[in-house]
């Protein structure tokens, strides 16, 4: 592949992923609580959520649950129906008796970073159970500086073990594999809500 092309595989995909984006954030949006409608918001910031139809008196009511998003988003086709309550994907979350599961992320931007981002999500799952012949996938958030660490571990990895392509695939699709446990495979992936 030349440069150009690589170049213009990469910005057609920046754009796709910036275009899901921009849709993903539209479903959680709702009607509008005094006129029903759904043209937008009037304000200039997200958090200014007064209607942009009507007078200005009715705010647009926003989803603001993760598992409301999750299924929002898959009743209206920006994820697939399937992942709503996908047995062989799961999410991590951390609880104070432990790790906890979910079928869905952890908070509503991590919702939109995956579903900006489906295939890059499935390209990494499906490298990952081709090598290794595993059915679960357990998704793990981890702040920037941790998912460094973890880049850079899979980096040394792959040359320690001369297993470069499948790794250096992996981590093309901006995600990267944290442990194999049994016949689950813990992918991590970055969250800049976690502190």
């Amino acid at each position: 592949m030349t440069v150009d092309a690589q170049r213009s595989n990469e910005t057609t995909t920046t754009e796709s992923a910036q275009q899901r984006l921009h849709m993903a954030t539209w479903i959680l949006r709702n009607d509008c609580s005094v006129c029903g409608g759904s043209g937008g918001f009037s304000g200039t910031s997200p958090w200014d959520r007064r209607c942009g139809n009507c007078d200005g008196s009715g705010y647009i009511q926003a989803i603001d649950e993760p598992k409301e998003a999750w299924e929002s988003m898959a009743t209206n086709g920006l994820i697939p129906r399937e992942a709503i309550e996908d047995p062989a994907r799961s999410f991590e979350r951390h609880g104070a008796r432990g790790p906890m599961y979910a079928f869905h992320p952890r908070s509503l931007s991590n919702c939109l970073s995956f579903a900006a981002d489906w295939s890059g999500v499935i390209s990494a799952e499906m490298l990952v159970k081709q090598r290794f012949g595993v059915q679960r996938i357990i998704w793990r958030l981890m702040r920037p500086n941790d998912m460094k660490t973890i880049i850079a571990f899979n980096r040394l990895h792959s040359k320690l073990y001369k297993q470069h392509t499948w790794v250096d695939d992996l981590l093309a699709t901006g995600y990267a594999l944290a442990n194999i446990v049994g016949c689950a495979v813990t992918m991590v992936a970055e969250s800049k809500d976690i502190r």
